[in-house]
């Protein structure tokens, strides 16, 4: 499976370095789906922590406990993709948001500007994606992962070029507008 690396500011509060018990810094993270793992590399060292699941990945990368050095983790929300938890998300939260399966088969990813928990109660209901409207048909083990961003579309129009650069969510389009002029 495909391999996802990003570079965190992370607290001494961040479940990542809870877990591996490190101090707080810049870290390289990597959800490898192939092995099932969380890889950690940072101060000369590098750990791996197994995983069980999606939402183990996603409670470990995502957490309620960043802080504001962290990039966009300042408020998130994360869990399976189902009525209950994006009914508890809170009303009127403008950001981006990611729909996924734990092998990668299913990916989305959207925004809102106005609120993130109406577009997930929509895509669960009857997503304009044919990809992800199957997979909730079928009854596909799908989480989501969602943050706060102060300009959503502009972020969304960024991470679609990264992870499509990346070969996922291939099929996915993002709006064709101005927004920066080396992604249009």
């Amino acid at each position: 499976m495909k391999n996802r690396w990003t570079t965190r500011s992370l607290s001494e509060e961040s479940p990542l370095l809870k877990r591996i018990g490190g101090k707080a810094g810049t870290y390289d993270v990597m959800w490898d789906t192939s092995a099932k793992v969380i890889r950690i590399k940072g101060s000369g060292q590098e750990w791996k922590i197994p995983l069980a699941s999606g939402i183990d990945a996603m409670s470990l990368l995502g957490g309620s406990a960043g802080t504001k050095e962290e990039k966009m983790w300042s408020r998130e929300y994360s869990g399976v993709f189902n009525k209950s938890n994006i009914d508890s998300l809170p009303d009127g939260l403008e950001g981006l948001y990611y729909i996924d399966s734990y092998d990668s088969e299913t990916m989305y990813l959207g925004k809102s500007d106005s609120c993130v928990k109406g577009r997930l109660q929509s895509h669960l209901r009857n997503s304009s994606n044919s990809s992800l409207r199957s997979a909730v048909k079928s009854g596909k083990n799908l989480f989501f992962f969602c943050w706060e961003s102060p300009n959503p579309k502009y972020e969304e129009a960024i991470e679609i070029k990264r992870l499509k650069g990346a070969d996922f969510l291939r099929g996915q389009r993002r709006e064709k507008k101005p927004l920066i002029q080396e992604l249009d």
